[in-house]
């Protein structure tokens, strides 16, 4: 698995299924500082490639702030920060490093790309960062 801008990196997860369409859904539960959280990241097309976080890779979580219902990652956030260069959600503080941005730094760019197209109407508008 990639971020948005190429850099690979294989996250640690708990657990993972894949569905009857060949979709993949794989989790990390976390019990951090910022209390438990589980991040689930939908692979919309399996296996196949590119196997991109903000191309074919969605990542979504649950914690108390949802009432434990799966949420896009930054999903509360405005359009104007989702395509930022990073916020920390937590804090909503730049960081650059989630956004749904090429010119995001780290391993986290891209985690806010599905909140963006939920925002969007469910579309992929001309600034979509491809």
């Amino acid at each position: 698995m990639s971020n948005l801008v190429g850099t690979s990196y294989s996250p640690n997860y708990t657990s993972g299924v894949i569905l009857n369409d060949g979709r993949i859904l794989r989790y990390i539960a976390n019990f951090g500082g910022s209390g438990i959280y589980i991040w689930i990241f939908a692979d919309i097309n399996g296996l196949k490639g590119p196997n991109k976080v903000g191309k074919d890779i969605f990542v979504l979580e649950t914690n108390k702030d949802s009432n434990y219902y799966p949420v896009f990652v930054g999903s509360r956030l405005q359009r104007a920060k989702l395509i930022s260069k990073g916020i920390d959600v937590q804090s909503d503080t730049d960081t650059n490093n989630m956004g749904c941005n090429k010119s995001s730094k780290g391993i986290f760019v891209g985690w806010l790309c599905g909140a963006l197209i939920q925002q969007d109407g469910w579309k992929i508008k001309d600034d979509y960062p491809w």
